[in-house]
C-alpha cells in the first residue's frame, strides 16, 4: 500500500465519521491521526522521542494537498513529539 493510499484511506475514514479521529503507524515508528470536523481537517504526525522530520512533514501536506499558507505547529504529549495542521479543503485551492 502507497502512501497515497494510506492518506486517502484516512481522508475517507475521516469523512465518513466526522468528529472522531483516525490514525495509522507507518514505518520508523511515525504515527498519523487525521480528524475531520465543523468543515476542517486535523492532521497530526508523531513520534516518540522526537520531532518528525520537515521532508515528512513535506511529503504529507502533498499527499493531503494541504494549502501552502497553513502553517504546521508543535505540541508534546509525554514523549510523543507532535506536529499538526489544520485546514479547510472547501476555501483553499490546492497545489498540485
Amino acid at each position: 500500500m502507497t502512501l497515497q493510499h494510506v492518506t486517502d484511506d484516512l481522508a475517507a475514514k475521516a469523512l465518513s465519521k466526522p468528529g472522531i479521529t483516525h490514525s495509522i503507524g507507518l514505518q520508523r515508528g511515525l504515527r498519523l491521526a487525521l480528524r475531520y470536523r465543523r468543515q476542517h481537517y486535523t492532521l497530526t504526525i508523531a513520534r516518540l522521542g522526537s520531532y518528525p522530520s520537515v521532508a515528512e512533514k513535506a511529503i504529507l501536506r502533498r499527499s493531503f494537498q494541504i494549502p501552502q499558507e497553513r502553517k504546521w505547529r508543535t505540541s508534546r504529549k509525554g514523549d510523543w513529539h507532535l506536529w499538526y495542521i489544520f485546514w479547510n479543503p472547501t476555501t483553499h485551492a490546492h497545489a498540485d
